[in-house]
């Protein structure tokens, strides 16, 4: 598969394979063809939402590797009253109608990364994902803070596979133009579920590994200023466009660029065991190791700042009293700046638990 979309080229590569076959054949010798599609996923993500007791919406990936986006954050991007800041050539920062204020929990256990209340979404790859809940009213149950909201991402669990083996698995590249670098984007997952005298059991690993190499680049300019009358009136300066006007000139202007490479590996583990209809148990434990290398370099001119002294404009914008370019013989020079930053992060949950209805 080949696509090119945007500054992203992608070459993937995926596999599934199920013990328990798809076509399966009746006592009347009728062959039955089952059919997975993403309306299925729709269809799951709407009866959430319909049995919901408060306003939620959720994102719900029937099969593996089947989101479009490389993390959560960039998935929660479609989903109606959420937003996204974009940072370093990603999906950063998720806000609800605006806000920032989240309570993030996994499993519908609370976690953060490093500092503050929240998890870097951003971390938490689509590979393991098995759904995502947006809350955008409290209820009484729900962990306090969240003034914006709460999102809980649940993994996949043993159980939430077919009966038997699976092993599925995803490869691609992905090429960033600006970074001008290929990174490749993979994971695999192996499930089994079995059955014997003390009940069902099923066993499930995932891995997931993802690279990226990144450069952004932003120019600014600030608000304009007024120019000085020593400076229109000033016999080297042209004179302004629209006669009874003030010319007016940047205040500060500038361009920064950071690149850098970035490096997230993380994996899912769950046991289960059910040893009746009614009794369920589970051990679980997640990871995500992060790290990125990069370089922050800018460069911002003073136009305005200081004493003008002997400075004048050579040129304005057509029609406009806009300085288009000035001379400044006593200008106070320019802020330039060389940063390299590193940072890493080790994320961990681990929870043992189990689920169980006392019957008469």
């Amino acid at each position: 598969m080949f696509n090119k979309k945007l500054l992203t080229t992608s070459i993937a590569m995926t596999l599934a394979w199920q013990g328990q076959s798809f076509a399966q054949e009746s006592t009347d010798d009728t062959e039955i063809i089952v059919v997975r599609g993403v309306k299925g996923s729709v269809i799951s993500a709407q009866n959430f939402k319909m049995e919901a007791q408060d306003i939620t919406d959720s994102i719900v990936a029937e099969d593996i590797g089947k989101l479009p986006d490389n993390s959560v954050a960039a998935a929660l991007q479609r989903v109606t009253g959420v937003q996204i800041t974009r940072e370093n050539g990603e999906a950063s920062q998720v806000l609800v109608r605006g806000l920032p204020n989240i309570v993030t929990t996994m499993n519908g256990r609370n976690i953060f990364t490093t500092t503050g209340r929240g998890m870097a979404l951003a971390d938490i790859p689509a590979d393991l994902l098995y759904k995502v809940d947006v809350k955008k009213s409290s209820s009484a149950s729900d962990i306090e803070g969240g003034i914006a909201g709460l999102i809980d991402v649940q993994l996949r669990k043993p159980f939430d596979f077919d009966e038997g083996f699976t092993l599925a698995g995803g490869l691609r590249a992905e090429y960033s133009d600006k970074a001008k670098a290929w990174n490749p984007i993979g994971s695999l997952t192996v499930n089994n579920i079995w059955n014997n005298n003390a009940g069902q059991f099923g066993v499930m690993a995932s891995l997931s590994h993802q690279s990226r190499d990144f450069m952004d680049q932003v120019n600014f300019v600030t608000s304009p200023v007024v120019l000085p009358e020593t400076v229109v009136n000033n016999s080297l300066s042209v004179s302004p466009n629209i006669e009874g006007q003030n010319s007016i000139a940047p205040g500060i202007i500038g361009g920064y660029f950071r690149y850098g490479d970035r490096r997230r590996d993380s994996g899912n583990f769950a046991l289960q065991w059910a040893p009746d209809d009614h009794t369920s148990y589970y051990a679980e434990a997640f990871f995500v190791n992060y790290e990125q290398d990069s370089q922050l370099n800018f460069w911002v001119p003073l136009p305005n700042w200081g004493n003008w002294g002997n400075g004048y404009v050579s040129e304005y914008k057509e029609g406009t009293n806009i300085a288009k370019s000035m001379i400044r013989p006593d200008a106070p020079g320019t802020i330039t700046s060389n940063q390299s930053f590193a940072n890493t992060s080790d994320t961990y949950q681990l929870a043992i638990g189990g689920i169980g209805i006392l019957t008469p």
